[in-house]
């Protein structure tokens, strides 16, 4: 139980790290083209 435990929230951070990456990936975009739009 111990085992599934710690494998679940090692997902967990995994995703969350993809999730933070893709947004760092983004945001840059998204800036650029708002600046770009105003």
């Amino acid at each position: 139980m111990l085992i599934g435990f710690w494998l679940g929230i090692a997902l967990f951070l995994i995703v969350d790290v993809a999730q933070r990456e893709l947004l760092h990936l983004h945001l840059p975009i998204q800036q650029s083209a708002v600046g770009y739009v105003r």
